[in-house]
Parts: structure tokens; sequence; C-alpha cells
């Protein structure tokens, strides 16, 4: 019998019809790629998106107090600077100025103080009163074991603070201790 490379012609079709589909679906997944291009999901026609920002309640010891819109990804002390910066009676060693910020935040900067009660918990951070556990509360200068089940069983009972204002609404906790516990908690 004679070859003539016929008996190849049809397994060789069948791997060129192959490569030439993979090379097709190659071509229409990259051929609107640009690299370098970020864009952020879910835009419409891929429009880049702008910068986002954010807005921060910024309070106490600086120059002007207010809210003020920073670009996302701000820290503490861009916060503070927008402000017109902190008062010369200012603690600024009691926050901690590269906290980076979220939207609606607000940034409390404490006065000096000879009242060794005011420095922060360990760690530099602010105690959030909607998710510290008995053992965190009660490490606040005032609050033992009879306020921090307190303060759980409101939050428990009326749901998350929505200030920190509202722990005086707390059974036991006084003008004094709100006072006291002001710049050492937050609520989000």
């Amino acid at each position: 019998m004679k070859n003539n490379g016929k008996e190849y012609l049809g397994p060789l079709i069948i791997c060129l019809a192959v490569f030439l589909a993979l090379g097709w679906r190659w071509y229409t997944v990259n051929r609107n790629h640009e690299p370098g291009l970020l864009v952020e999901q879910g835009t419409e026609k891929g429009e880049p998106v702008e910068n986002a920002s954010i807005r921060v309640h910024v309070a106490g010891a600086v120059v002007t107090p207010g809210v003020y819109t920073l670009p996302a990804g701000s820290r503490a002390l861009e916060a503070v600077e927008a402000a017109g910066g902190a008062l010369p009676e200012a603690d600024q060693h009691a926050i901690n100025l590269a906290q980076p910020l979220y939207d609606g935040q607000r940034v409390e900067i404490p006065f000096i103080s000879g009242d060794e009660s005011n420095q922060k918990t360990a760690g530099g951070g602010l105690v959030n009163l909607n998710t510290a556990s008995q053992e965190v509360l009660e490490k606040l200068p005032g609050i033992g074991p009879v306020r921090a089940a307190r303060i759980i069983a409101y939050r428990e009972q009326k749901g998350w603070f929505k200030s920190v204002d509202e722990l005086a609404d707390v059974p036991g906790i006084g003008p004094k201790t709100l006072a006291t516990l002001r710049n050492l908690v937050t609520v989000y």
C-alpha cells in the first residue's frame, strides 16, 4: 500500500481548528485590555473612577472644629491640619495621628490634663463601645465589672450606641465618669 499522507490530514485539521478556537478566545478576552489602566469593576462603559472622598468630624483642641472633606485614605494628622492645626493645649500624644480615617468618623483631639485617667488604653487606640468586651471595658478608668456589665446590657437592650454621650443613659454612669471616658471611647 502506498501512503500519500492522507491519514494525517484529519487529525491535522482537528488540531488546526482547536488552535484557531483557542486563539480567537484569547483575542476576544484581551482585545480591550490596556496595561496600566485601572478601572473599578461595576462602572458603566469602563470609565475611570474619580478619587473618592470621606467626611470626618474634627473636634476638641483644634483651631477650627468642624466637618471636613478629605481624600479617601487620609490619616488623622491630615484631619487635624484641615481643622487649622492643634491648639497649644492639645494633647497630641493621646491619639494616634497616623490612624487611617473612614467616612463619618469623629476625630477628637483631647486637651492636656494633669489627670492620668485621660491617657489612652494599651495600644493608644480608642475603645469602641459597640464592640468592646467585658474585659476591655473594665480596663477603662472608673469602669469596674458592674459598670462594664451595665454598658453591655444597655448595648444589647437598646442597640448600638449612636454617640459617646449616650453612655450617660447607662445606669451608674454620671457626668463625671462620662467626662473621664469621653476621650477614651468611640462609637462606630
